[in-house]
């Protein structure tokens, strides 16, 4: 496991982070004490973009997110063979 970030904003499913995370577009990230998934949309030198795959309604700013390590797409594709 990578480094872990904090959460800053939440709109919906869209989460934020603030600086250079050092996450890589379309990572899969693991959001909050529940885990939810979620996949980097984008990044600039002052804040990460994380769209979640699950239902956000109880994360708070301060929560933690953190990298898998690897694509979604390449999880995903991983779980269908």
């Amino acid at each position: 496991m990578s480094k872990t970030e904090t959460i800053y904003g939440i709109n919906g499913p869209v989460i934020y982070l603030a600086g250079n995370t050092g996450f890589k577009m379309s990572e899969m990230v693991y959001v909050g004490k529940e885990k939810l998934v979620g996949e980097v949309i984008s990044l600039d030198k002052d804040r990460t973009t994380i769209q979640v795959y699950e239902e956000t309604s109880g994360l708070r700013p301060g929560a933690v997110a953190f990298p898998v390590g690897f694509l979604l797409l390449q999880r995903l594709q991983l779980l269908m063979v």
